[in-house]
């Protein structure tokens, strides 16, 4: 399932996701804490991937992601928010930096 990623996750999409696959009460909270833990990953290490296949539910009914993957922008080497953007260009044109992620 794909989600969109240019706002953070929000508990509806991740409840939404989850009532779809069939999850029980206690699943759709254990999906819910997984989902935003992914969201955060995703942005806090500028990830352009994160997967995970497969998501099983245990004979005890617990939800867990047997396996992932993760695609991280090795050329990212500066974040820094809106207000530095001009940072940012100072530090790319002074060849300190390949590429900034601005963030807002």
């Amino acid at each position: 399932v794909g989600v969109m990623v240019e706002v953070p996750a929000a508990v509806y999409q991740a409840r939404q996701l989850a009532f779809g696959l069939g999850l029980d009460k206690q699943q759709i909270r254990q999906f819910g804490d997984l989902v935003k833990k992914l969201y955060k990953l995703y942005d806090e290490c500028d990830a352009s991937l994160v997967e995970i296949n497969p998501l099983i539910v245990t004979k005890a009914g617990d939800v867990v992601a047997l396996d992932g993957k993760i695609n991280i922008d090795d050329l990212i080497t500066h974040t820094m928010p809106l207000e530095e953007i001009n940072s940012a260009f100072d530090l790319m044109h002074e060849g300190k930096s390949i590429r900034s992620v601005v963030t807002f």
